[in-house]
């Protein structure tokens, strides 16, 4: 019986001495995770908000940045939402502490009116390879100029001439004048065909736009542009691809624009 109270003793014992025996080892030295290093690409706003925005040829944002890190940086590339959306950048590389931004406009005679929201990916390289997401809004007014379709596409193979049109919509009180058109290409002639009211009591300038019968194959990238006696819409430009016959290859194979 008194070993039993003994052994009982020393086990109560043990928790205490080994209690003692760390308190005067002290805290252990645990291994120091390392820390992620913040990115050196630092914005001042992520979101540009513009709200409502008066008729105009196009709106622009800017996206101002500073290089916060103690390595240079390299912009690799910058993705819209939209293919609407023109993102700028003056150049690729920033040194340390050195400022930049990022310019994005839209061609608002392209897009409806109403609220818009874009996006802007940032990929770029400081110790590692980094992405940042910024944001543009804006809501354009229901009396504008618009431009329909936004785009043109011909696939050219046939051999004879293609004709579309494009037209120029001003709901506006004053509406402007469309007073000439043109092409980049020689393969494709514009001519003004008409200007009146629409049903919805708009003023409505319509251009034929003509591809030429034979082009070279391969695809052409070309635009239409008209010009107008409005300030706020000096010109107005619809981006035109010509998809000509597939390029033969070396191997007798043919490559079709997609």
């Amino acid at each position: 019986m008194q070993f039993m109270n003994t052994l009982s003793a020393a086990g109560l014992a043990i928790p205490f001495l080994c209690a003692i025996v760390a308190h005067v080892a002290g805290p252990r030295e645990r291994p120091v995770v390392g820390e992620v290093p913040r990115p050196g690409l630092s914005f001042r706003q992520h979101l540009v908000d513009l709200g409502e925005v008066p008729p105009g040829e196009e709106v622009r944002g800017w996206f101002e940045f500073i290089n916060t890190g103690s390595t240079p940086v390299k912009i690799t590339k910058i993705t819209p939402s939209c293919g609407c959306l023109q993102p700028r950048l003056k150049k690729e590389i920033y040194q340390p502490g050195e400022r930049g931004d990022i310019t994005v406009r839209v061609k608002t005679a392209l897009e409806a009116p109403g609220a818009k929201e874009y996006r802007v990916r940032v990929d770029f390289e400081d110790t590692q390879p980094r992405t940042m997401d910024l944001g543009f809004k804006l809501v354009l007014p229901e009396n504008q100029v618009m431009v329909r379709p936004r785009a043109l596409l011909c696939r050219q193979t046939s051999g004879e001439p293609t004709v579309q049109e494009i037209s120029v919509t001003d709901g506006r009180s004053t509406p402007l004048t469309i007073e000439g058109a043109t092409s980049s290409s020689d393969l494709v002639a514009v001519k003004i065909v008409g200007a009146g009211r629409d049903e919805d009591g708009r003023w409505c300038t319509t251009i034929k736009v003509t591809v030429a019968g034979e082009v070279p194959p391969g695809e052409h990238h070309t635009s239409v542009t008209m010009f107008s006696n409005d300030p706020a819409y000096p010109e107005l430009r619809v981006p035109l691809i010509i998809a000509g016959r597939p390029v033969a290859t070396a191997a007798g194979k043919s490559n079709s624009p997609k």
